[in-house]
């Protein structure tokens, strides 16, 4: 499992899946939030700190998903003009 994956999951069931065990959440997850805030204290035994801490990730991920979202759209699309009936 990735942590792309954990955070996912996290999103549809508001929970963590079992495969992600503290030392997973530690290795894995700890980097991103690093990454973040530096100067963070990461205690993943707290419920709500483990939900603050899913909730930073899954703002980072929806980010990290619209950057790439804007790099795969190079052509802008324009709409059609309607064009209407003359009247003789």
């Amino acid at each position: 499992m990735t942590a792309e994956d954990c955070i996912l999951f996290y999103r549809k069931a508001q929970c963590i899946h079992r495969d992600c065990h503290l030392n997973w959440l530690k290795e894995n997850l700890n980097p991103i939030l690093r990454a973040l805030d530096p100067n963070m204290n990461i205690s993943w035994s707290c419920q709500t700190c483990m939900k603050n801490y899913m909730n930073m990730l899954l703002g980072w991920y929806d980010r990290k998903e619209k950057e790439n979202d804007v790099k795969k759209k190079t052509s802008v699309s324009r709409k059609k003009k309607k064009q209407t009936k003359r009247k003789n």
